[in-house]
């Protein structure tokens, strides 16, 4: 019988010496992803915190709070590239740290990282808390998983789809004016048609749909309206007629009014800076829909044209 309680009473001694030899102190849990796009781009993204319920598809408890499997990630606040969050859970509250980093050219990494206190006199405890380490670990992998496959299309940082192409037909003719106000509908097909009337006079071919650019500035409002030509036809004072000198494009396209497709155009902006790009020519709105004819603007099909180096 004193065999047996000693040989218990190695095997818990044992079992307390290794809890405390291999379980630390201090419990830290953290884990990476990469994701295939610029930190600039994700970051974007990221760092509006009123739209983590669109990825986290979670319970929204409040403004900032979410349920998660076993506890709540409550986010407190942002800094540069950096969420600080709590994760509570049975009254506990735990600091969290997301970050968004470089990694390379292309791509960026999305990562997290939680410390905790596991100084503790019950070896029970000390093993709790390990296993609540790593319950943890496995809910925000999932998280940062589920941000990277958000982040990663450019439709969740910036709201539309962008693409890159390449320009097919480089000749543009146009047409300006200066206005007042902003240009009606009716002005601004008024002067397509004038281009338009031009390009036949000249035995020219028209390529692809009317585009058009608008600027204010304090005074005015510039209209430039253009079309992309087969081939050169002669320049006049008032009709334009270049070669686009660059071969790429950002491109979106925009199912709406004309303040979505100005949204549009803003956001190719953002992608182009976030990008280190640079545009050499204005951009234009390509107007696949006649919008005279076309009376719901909520069906108006558009695109951004937007050359770029």
């Amino acid at each position: 019988m004193n065999y047996i309680k000693l040989i218990a009473l190695l095997l818990i001694t044992s079992l307390i010496y290794f809890i405390y030899l291999f379980i630390p102190n201090t419990l830290t849990v953290s884990r990476t992803v990469k994701t295939k796009q610029v930190q600039n781009t994700v970051l974007r993204g990221f760092m509006q915190l009123e739209n983590w319920d669109k990825w986290i598809a979670q319970k929204r408890i409040d403004s900032n709070s979410y349920t998660l499997g076993n506890g709540i990630l409550k986010i407190k606040s942002s800094f540069v590239s950096n969420v600080f969050c709590d994760y509570i859970i049975k009254d506990k509250a735990i600091p969290v740290t997301f970050t968004v980093e470089a990694e390379g050219k292309d791509s960026s990494k999305i990562d997290f990282q939680l410390s905790f206190d596991n100084k503790t006199f019950l070896p029970w405890q000390r093993v709790a808390n390990y296993f609540l380490a790593q319950s943890i670990n496995t809910e925000l992998t999932d998280l940062i998983n589920k941000a990277r496959a958000y982040y990663t299309p450019t439709i969740g940082n910036y709201g539309f789809e962008i693409k890159e192409e390449k320009i097919k037909d480089s000749i543009l003719v146009s047409t300006e004016k200066y206005y007042n106000d902003t240009p009606t509908i009716a002005q601004v097909y008024g002067m397509l048609d004038q281009l338009k009337q031009y390009v036949v006079s000249k035995k020219g071919v028209l390529h692809g749909d009317p585009m058009v650019y608008i600027a204010r500035d304090a005074k005015r409002v510039y209209l430039q309206v253009a079309y992309l030509l087969e081939k050169e036809i002669p320049t006049t004072l008032l009709f334009d007629v270049r070669k686009i000198k660059v071969k790429n494009l950002v491109v979106i396209n925009v199912i709406g009014n004309a303040q979505l497709a100005y949204k549009a155009k803003y956001e190719a902006e953002n992608y182009i800076h976030d990008q280190s790009k640079f545009a050499p020519i204005m951009p234009y709105i390509i107007y696949h829909s006649n919008r005279l004819l076309e009376q719901d603007s909520s069906k108006w099909n558009s695109t951004v044209f937007y050359p770029i180096f």
